[in-house]
């Protein structure tokens, strides 16, 4: 993360991984989903299915799958850590292939993001927060 003192001065630095296949038959969440509908291994077989198709039909279906799961859980993350007064600075800034070279991650996984998690330091002077955008400025209800 460019070497920021905010980062390399955190107490825990999370470095989020997804799983391009995490859809597959080797996912254990297929045996919860097994119990969770009485054993009607019929449902669970049209799951799979969809599941490969959704998300296993194609190299981008995959890494879409592994982003966008590995992003809901950042999502996750941060808003726990904030229930309990500890801040979060998620990163996308990183050095993916050094993060997967130094990690031996497989050809299956990707380095999505890192989150640094600490207490504000109120000694520190932070960059002013840029202007975001209104809800109703991006988004429409329909």
């Amino acid at each position: 993360a460019h070497n920021q003192p905010k980062v390399k001065e955190a107490p825990v630095t999370l470095i989020l991984v997804g799983n391009k296949n995490g859809w597959d038959n080797n996912n254990p969440v297929w045996d919860e989903m097994l119990k969770s509908v009485g054993g009607n291994q019929q449902m669970v077989d049209g799951a799979k299915q969809a599941a490969a198709f959704l998300y296993g039909s194609s190299d981008e279906r995959k890494l879409k799958f592994a982003e966008s799961n590995t992003g809901l859980l950042a999502m996750s993350i941060m808003m726990a850590a904030m229930e309990y007064c500890v801040d979060s600075h998620p990163m996308s800034g990183l050095d993916f292939e050094g993060i997967h070279k130094a990690f031996e991650l497989s050809e299956n996984e990707t380095v999505v993001m890192a989150i640094a998690l600490g207490y504000y330091d109120k000694n520190q002077n932070l960059y002013p927060r840029r202007p975001r955008r209104q809800f109703d400025d991006i988004a429409s209800i329909i």
